[in-house]
């Protein structure tokens, strides 16, 4: 206070900060340390960072933050402490993997093959599968040999192991066994290896013969050899013997020709037997012949006429004092001389008649009438589109010349063929090619007349042989698509196909054209077509659906059956292509800044160039990150990368600019079942990761839709059925959400728990929008239902928007989907790019070719300190 002022005064004041300190009580469980730790003194206001530091072996297990958990992150920060607090760490042991290597030698595999990993402590188990007529040999684990087995257990893993399998040929016995009085060869044990074939003769002593064979104790009767074909296990041959009965004796009385014109002679003979057997001709090709004078030394065999009523040796029976037959033989061809014949017989037991020939007979010929044929009697290496000529020594009566007079036989019926007459030729033209290397028999009949009326005298027969099988046929060549091209759009429900010129390595004919056409989102075929002859090349489609794309493909079959690869798939769309201006992409700073997007249109070109380049210009990946994930490569598919854009799937899309981002092509129809296809790896323990997305513009419960399962030949295996049924094993039934840099899950059983992510009580799949499912087997769609049962009021997003990045769940887990891309080009990690602890999507900032300002720096890092964006890395 001034008191009394009597001049001018100036007064000033300095003050000085009151530091109120707080204390943070650092403590840490077994394995590990916290650093700094005990109980530290932190100024009002101020900041405090503490490390956690596993001991080798050990990571962090959590970090409790003033009782609450804070997730296992290596550095947790207190800003602007106002408060005393409390944290600690606890540690858990570092899981260990290793590697068995499985292999196996020819002749089988081993299962699983290749490099299995393995969690240490744990156990597995390998199966040899030897291949067909094999069996395992040895299995050597670790260059120790186990011996031969099915399966082999590696058990309490602590270090990697090799595993190897040999397999070898199957070996059976077969024991051959004989009775007295003649014998088996080979006999005794003989050993054969599996698949193969082995022959045994029965070979009876003089007077005696082949009673009976039993193979594996059932009879097959009195053979004199057995043929094992394909031996697959152990069997037994046992044979017995019989004293032989008397041989059946033959006396020929008369052979004399007809005088009808039929050139048939009718042979008489006696036959006797001292048992009363019945017999049989004996190879009546090879012994039942006839020869000509004058030296009688080229036996042909007799053709016997069976369906003449002389003929009676058919079915025989000779006595002891003899019976007479008669068989009636054509004699048609032969020409006029003199001949001898003789006839054998055998019964029942194999006993042969004697073979004499007969006396000395005349045949007398006479015919006005000549033939040419072609080809010629006993031709040879026939082509098998020959017609069949015969020339006339003389005119005649083209109305007698006809199917029923000119035969054409192949041994077991007439071929079916055309016949034409002119100028004393007649020729037969077979309705198709005949056989490779097969006899035929052509015959002219006696009802044949000449002009004067006068039948032939008998039937002129000749035969011939076409030439063997042609070489191996090579397939043609596969077959080139013309149009439509791919991604061509029909405004209608038909299109018409076109295929490129047919070629063929062999010169062969274009004999039929397979076309098959399926919709994108399909497995299995929409319509499946064979051409022959006409549209070969050309074939039409209808029934086309709009806001559909379909995939077609062709393949050629040649004239000898050959057929060629599938052509590649080309596109087409129906519909018309319009302009969307959906979705909006925010502009972004950080991780937490990628979103989720998706489209509802079949692209007039589905590349990510020709979708974005016009909104984005030139691809910077420090202004811009777009992408998909690949289950199959566990990568992720970068714009530039050959990157497409399809209804169903969804895209990472980041920017540090807004964009509006704008699609030509044909809305997804609303009014079909749309599929999604799940793409698969087998190597993921707890399933694949898919981004998915609704296909068309139309929202979806997620419970409601559909799963499916094909086989690989596009037939349904399962279902369909709805996500939440019971039944469903192939899809996971939680629907994954990004929001701003954490995952939320809609479970609608509620039967999942996990304390790292918020539950979602929305259900409902959104257009534009992207989402995450796992898939648990191969060959899986989701299928969104024409009638959806979507729409209304929508429902209240409940879910934590955290603002710290925890540590996601990597691609091969059951904890959650993985983060959005990080790095260049083509790079895949388990999240976002993590520097310095923190994940935020930044790394332009570190290339001087950038160009980027320090004040612009300086903005950024202001504006994440604003947002108080602390990042932990999981180890």
């Amino acid at each position: 206070t001034f008191e009394n002022i009597a001049a001018d005064h100036f007064i000033s004041v300095t003050f000085e900060e009151i530091i109120i300190p707080y204390t943070v009580t650092a403590t840490s469980g077994e394995n590990g340390s916290i650093a700094p730790s005990g109980t530290v003194t932190v100024n009002a206001g101020a900041g405090q960072t503490f490390t956690m530091n596993p001991a080798p072996g050990y990571q962090v297990a959590d970090v409790i933050v003033d009782g609450e958990s804070a997730g296992p992150g290596n550095i947790y920060t207190f800003e602007n402490v106002a408060a005393d607090h409390f944290i600690s760490v606890t540690f858990e042991k570092l899981l260990i993997s290793y590697m068995i290597t499985g292999a196996s030698g020819e002749n089988g595999s081993i299962s699983p093959s290749g490099d299995v990993i393995v969690n240490e402590g744990e156990s597995h188990t390998f199966t040899m599968l030897p291949a067909d007529n094999y069996e395992v040999e040895d299995i050597l684990a670790d260059g120790e040999s186990f011996g031969a087995a099915d399966t082999y257990t590696f058990e309490n893993i602590i270090s990697d192991h090799t595993l190897s399998a040999t397999f070898k040929l199957k070996q059976y016995t077969i024991t051959a066994l004989s009775g007295e009085n003649g014998s088996i060869t080979p006999s005794g044990d003989v050993v054969v290896n599996a698949g193969d074939s082995h022959t045994f003769e029965m070979l009876s002593v003089s007077g005696y013969k082949v009673e009976d064979v039993k193979i594996d104790g059932e009879s097959v009767g009195a053979v004199s050899s057995h043929t094992f074909d394909d031996v697959n296990g152990n069997h037994t041959i046992d044979v017995s013997f019989t004293r032989s009965s008397t041989s059946p004796v033959i006396e020929l009385i008369s052979y004399q020709q007809r005088q009808d014109g039929t050139g048939y002679i009718d042979i008489e003979f006696i036959g006797k037997d001292a048992e009363g057997d019945a017999v049989s001709w004996y190879e009546p090709e090879t012994y039942s012949t006839f020869t000509a004078g004058p030296d009688y030394d080229t036996d042909t065999p007799l053709v016997f006429v069976t369906d003449d009523p002389a003929h009676t040796a058919e079915e025989m029976t000779f006595t002891p004092s003899g019976t007479v037959y008669n068989v009636v033989a054509d004699a048609s061809s032969w020409s006029s001389g003199y001949y001898k014949v003789r006839l054998k017989v055998e019964d029942a037991q194999d006993n042969h008649s004697n073979y004499e020939y007969s006396d000395e007979f005349q045949i007398e010929q006479s015919s006005a009438v000549t033939f040419i044929t072609d080809p010629g009697n006993d031709s040879v290496d026939v082509t098998t589109d020959t017609a069949i000529t015969v020339k006339f020594s003389q005119e005649m009566d083209g109305s007698t010349i006809h199917e029923h007079t000119f035969i054409v036989n192949d041994g077991s019926e007439d071929i079916l063929g055309t016949v034409t007459y002119s100028d004393a030729t007649a020729i037969f033209t077979p309705a198709e090619s005949l056989d490779y290397d097969s006899v035929y028999t052509a015959v002219i009949t006696s009802e044949v007349r000449d002009l004067s009326g006068d039948a032939l005298q008998a039937d002129h027969k000749w035969s011939f042989t076409t030439a063997s099988v042609p070489p191996d046929n090579h397939p043609p060549d596969t077959p080139v698509g013309i149009s439509p091209g791919d991604e061509a759009v029909f405004e209608e429900g038909t299109a018409i196909l076109r295929s490129g010129t047919f070629s063929d390595p062999d010169g062969d004919e274009h004999e039929k054209t397979q076309w098959f056409l399926r919709r994108a989102d399909r497995a299995n075929a929409f319509s499946e077509s064979i051409s022959i002859r006409d549209e070969l090349t050309e074939h039409t489609v209808s029934g086309l659906e709009p806001g559909l794309k379909y995939f077609w493909k062709v393949r050629y079959e040649d004239s000898r059956g050959g057929i060629s690869s599938w052509s590649r798939e080309y596109a087409l769309k129906m519909g018309h292509s319009v302009r969307d201006n959906a979705p909006r992409i925010d502009p972004g700073m950080t991780a937490a800044d990628f979103e989720m997007i998706s489209f509802v249109h079949w692209p007039d070109n589905p590349s990510a160039e020709s979708v974005f380049g016009d909104d984005i210009g030139e691809y910077d990946t420090t202004i811009y990150r777009i992408g998909t994930y690949d289950p199959l490569s566990n990568r992720y598919v970068e714009y530039g990368n050959d990157l497409k854009i399809e209804p169903g799937k969804a895209y990472w899309f980041f920017a540090r600019n807004s964009v509006s981002i704008t699609i030509d092509g044909i809305p997804v129809s609303t009014g079909d079942d749309i599929d999604v296809e799940m793409r698969y790896r087998s190597d993921h323990r707890y399933g694949s990761w898919n981004m998915i997305a609704c296909p068309n513009e139309t929202e979806y419960i997620w419970d409601n839709v559909q799963v499916l399962q094909y086989n690989n030949d596009g037939t349904i295996r399962k279902g369909p059925m709805p996500i939440s049924s019971q039944s469903n094993d192939l899809v996971d039934k939680k629907l994954w959400r990004w929001k701003k840099g954490t995952y939320t899950y809609y479970d609608s059983e509620g039967l999942y728990k996990n304390e790292r992510y918020e539950r979602d009580p929305d259900p409902y799949l959104k257009p534009y929008r992207g989402y995450w499912a796992k898939v648990r087997q191969e060959n899986v769609f989701l299928r969104f239902p024409e009638k959806a049962e979507g729409g209304g009021q929508r429902t209240e997003d409940r879910g934590r928007q955290r603002t710290e990045l925890s540590g996601q769940a990597a691609a091969d887990s059951d904890e959650g989907p993985p983060t959005p891309i990080i790095g260049f080009a083509g790079e895949m990690n388990s999240g976002v790019e993590e520097k310095n602890g923190g994940g935020c999507f930044i790394a332009a900032t570190e290339s001087g070719s950038v160009g980027m300002s320090l004040t612009k720096l300086a903005m950024m890092l202001m504006l994440l300190a604003g947002a108080g964006l602390i990042l932990k890395k999981r180890q």
